[in-house]
């Protein structure tokens, strides 16, 4: 897999990719793994979805060119709701170029159950076809996890899955938005789960205040300090405005 050789290349790597976008992308990365986060807010219709997936795959293949990340992480829920059918569609534009390059893509997504439920999840596509899903343990109340629906609710289990396995016995715990509000869950993988880094997945484009969205990463990044874990984060913010300044 390929490493980063150095700040230099590192940041090249990183203004390369933003470049194509110009301010609807922003990226974070602890060694060769990157996290992007996107402008986007949500996808009106099928063909703003394939859009998007399409600039996804030309993200992941700047990285590989400019021989970043062996590891390129999307934020929560990028594509919603994924069926069967978005598969092929993500394997002919992002997953074929990645594998070829050795490169692990994790893509948010809310997986539909057979009850009429929904699983917010990650879900990682690795070089060799295989792949692992990490699950959100606590959706937010009311506007998603709905107990009283028996359907169109995002479920909630605290003792999910939400381990990914990297590159050399690396493992992350995967927080979902919501969840960082809750260091009890951190406090859970610490106790339960051997790895050694933290991966956030964030969807806050129907927040109007970035401050709030400021607030809910400090939970989490502290979490991730006080067990001495590193942390990257990808996060999907509301779409850019004509005329709208990019907000850090």
């Amino acid at each position: 897999m390929a490493y980063v050789r150095g700040a230099a290349v590192g940041l090249a790597g990183v203004l390369a990719v933003v470049s194509h976008f110009h301010d609807e992308i922003e990226n974070r990365y602890v060694n060769d793994m990157v996290a992007v986060s996107t402008r986007w807010g949500a996808a009106s219709d099928p063909f703003e979805m394939l859009d998007r997936v399409e600039r996804m795959g030309k993200t992941t293949r700047a990285l590989s060119e400019e021989n970043v990340a062996s590891v390129v992480v999307f934020p929560e829920s990028i594509v919603q709701t994924y069926h069967p059918t978005l598969y092929p569609i993500l394997k002919e534009i992002i997953l074929d170029d990645a594998a070829r390059a050795g490169q692990t893509v994790v893509i948010g997504a809310d997986l539909p159950t057979a009850d009429g439920n929904f699983q917010t999840a990650a879900l990682a596509f690795y070089p060799d076809g295989s792949s692992v899903t990490a699950l959100t343990r606590q959706p937010v109340p009311i506007a998603l996890w709905k107990p009283w629906d028996s359907t169109g609710s995002f479920l909630t289990n605290w003792r999910s899955s939400n381990i990914l396995p990297f590159r050399s016995g690396i493992k992350a715990r995967v927080i979902f938005c919501f969840e960082e509000y809750m260091p009890i869950l951190s406090l859970l993988n610490e106790a339960l789960d051997d790895h050694q880094m933290v991966i956030v997945l964030a969807n806050t484009w129907a927040s109007s205040s970035a401050e709030t969205a400021a607030i809910q990463s400090r939970h989490s990044e502290g979490m991730a300090v006080l067990f001495g874990k590193r942390l990257i984060k990808a996060e999907n913010r509301p779409k850019v405005a004509k005329g709208e300044p990019e907000r850090r």
